[in-house]
């Protein structure tokens, strides 16, 4: 565990949450809010069309 948190460590920038901070101050994710929701509806969709096990995650949904 101590070789694991060593690398994460190594690996980690430290100015990712800076950065992480800065992108979403630069993206509006509300403005296009209907196409989001379309498209995370399709991912869904694709994700139960292909994984039988997800089948749950749009069971009873229509289509849009």
């Amino acid at each position: 565990m101590d070789y694991q948190a060593a690398k994460f460590a190594r690996a980690l920038d430290p100015n990712w949450d800076l950065l992480l901070s800065k992108a979403m101050d630069l993206t509006n994710l509300g403005r296009n809010a209907q196409n989001l929701v379309q498209a995370a509806y399709r991912a869904t969709r694709h994700q139960a069309d292909t994984d039988p096990g997800a089948a749950h995650l749009v069971k009873g949904s229509t289509t849009m």
